[in-house]
């Protein structure tokens, strides 16, 4: 379907809307159709590449720019950008509840912030 609206309706619009779609399915769901919805997306990317980007999100917390390749320890997982940073409990204050993500490019992107934490037994 993604190719009928590119190649016979020209709708751009429904295009990047359908490959969002896909996208967020391969995101949340499991199953044997996970790898041939990828498919679907990778083979309807010829001429607009919305997973292409390699630049990443703009990631702040607090007043603090979190810039993963200059993080120690953090390794950035090829394709995905995926990463993930911890903070020791001195470190943290209420001011790191207010995250702010800056997208440039195009495109689609994703991503969670989860607060874990282990409390000392009595």
């Amino acid at each position: 379907m993604i190719e009928v609206y590119d190649e016979v309706a020209g709708d751009t619009k429904s295009v990047e809307d359908m490959k969002t779609w896909l996208l967020k399915q391969k995101q949340t769901q499991d199953g044997k159709q996970r790898k041939r919805r990828w498919k679907h997306v990778m083979h309807a990317q010829k001429r607009n590449r919305c997973i292409a980007s390699t630049k990443m999100v703009d990631i702040k917390i607090g007043d603090k720019v979190i810039d993963p390749t200059k993080l120690e320890d953090t390794k950035i997982e090829a394709g995905t950008g995926y990463f993930k940073t911890a903070w020791q409990a001195s470190d943290i204050n209420s001011e790191m509840g207010k995250v702010t993500l800056t997208k440039s490019d195009e495109g689609v992107a994703w991503g969670a912030v989860y607060w874990q934490y282990f409390e000392q037994p009595r």
